[in-house]
């Protein structure tokens, strides 16, 4: 049996900015509007971005549409795609990667494949000492540069991990492995990293925190994972085995 999307939208506000009313008058207004476009792809999971959204089909394809900017749809330009039309990613399709999940940034997009590979594209950050090391104008690919990728690039600091669980805020990402371990990196300000400090990663970097709770369990022969990891704007959430929510970064509402 294949699904069906529906999507739509509110009645853009007065003053919007003219390319943001566009993508707004588009988009169907009050109640859900079936897309034709998507019946076909059987999609098992949407996610709906700030700029640009994704699906994936049931056979592990990922299909990207909204705002093209920065390349975050991962097809080698900035070209917009409508939301009538999703289109393939097709440099992950000819590497035979099956998505497993997808996390959207404001200009980033990050990919988990079923293989626990991870891929990521879109900004990259702005270059200059006083930008990145003062102002963080840097972006969320983890792949240790402040270059852009305009089509999906693997995370090889990753590629020794075998990652289960993967979130992405507006400017960093998470990942969690199968040993239960936590990479975070990207933007670091207000301490969203979790790593105690405002400090940006431009690749993965273990959380020692975690890391510390980890060992602390095992040398006490208590279980200890990951249920869930969740991230948004600037913070970020995590849902232990034992019930317990930790959360962490922004917190200007609460």
């Amino acid at each position: 049996m294949s699904t069906g999307v529906y999507l739509w939208g509110k009645m853009p506000r007065m003053g919007a900015k003219s390319g943001n009313l566009r993508v707004a008058l588009e988009m169907p207004k009050g109640k859900p509007t079936r897309v034709p476009a998507f019946d076909d792809l059987n999609v098992k999971t949407l996610k709906i971005g700030l700029r640009h959204s994704a699906a994936i089909s049931a056979d592990g394809d990922l299909y990207t549409f909204g705002n093209g900017n920065w390349g975050v749809l991962g097809h080698g330009d900035e070209d917009s795609i409508n939301y009538t039309k999703p289109k393939l990613v097709k440099t992950l399709k000819n590497k035979g990667v099956r998505v497993k999940d997808v996390a959207l940034g404001e200009y980033h997009t990050m990919v988990l494949g079923e293989d626990g590979s991870v891929w990521t594209w879109g900004y990259g950050g702005k270059k200059g000492f006083f930008n990145w090391m003062y102002t963080q104008e840097v972006g969320a690919l983890g792949h240790g540069s402040l270059d852009p990728n305009f089509t999906p690039k693997k995370v090889e600091a990753l590629s020794d991990h075998n990652v289960q669980m993967i979130a992405a805020g507006n400017y960093h990402c998470v990942a969690v492995t199968d040993n239960q371990q936590m990479f975070n990196w990207g933007r670091g300000l207000y301490g969203v990293l979790g790593n105690g400090a405002n400090k940006q990663s431009l690749a993965p970097v273990l959380n020692d925190e975690f890391e510390f709770s980890k060992t602390e369990a095992e040398r006490e022969e208590l279980p200890f994972s990951f249920k869930n990891i969740k991230a948004c704007d600037d913070y970020t959430g995590a849902i232990m085995n034992d019930g317990a929510l930790l959360v962490w970064g922004k917190n200007d509402r609460g």
